[in-house]
């Protein structure tokens, strides 16, 4: 079952039965309704997989259930990563300032 975290909060796999091992991002990522299932978290979470859902995803399926089995969820079809997803930060880039050069 996939397990739905943000990149602050990736999968603790000590205790999974099935490690999850890659995340696809749900359809509209980041603006999407799917919602990091930690407590007292409310950013957009990837939907990580274990490796017989990355074989499912292979072979064209594109929606996963949830560990609650509650919810289902359509990801792209963008190949999944193995990499976890960079944590998002709220504050705007930095800009360069630019300083005038005097002679």
């Amino acid at each position: 079952m996939a397990l739905l975290r943000c990149p602050n909060h990736p999968p603790d796999n000590t205790r999974a039965k099935s490690p999850f091992t890659a995340f696809a991002h749900p359809v509209g990522y980041p603006e999407t309704a799917v919602i990091c299932g930690r407590a007292q978290c409310s950013e957009p979470a990837a939907v990580w997989l274990t490796q017989s859902e990355q074989d499912q995803y292979a072979l064209g399926n594109r929606i996963f259930g949830c560990v609650n089995k509650d919810v289902k969820i359509r990801v792209t079809d963008a190949p999944p990563c193995c990499a976890a997803p960079r944590p998002t930060s709220r504050e705007p880039q930095a800009r360069r300032i630019q300083v005038p050069r005097y002679r």
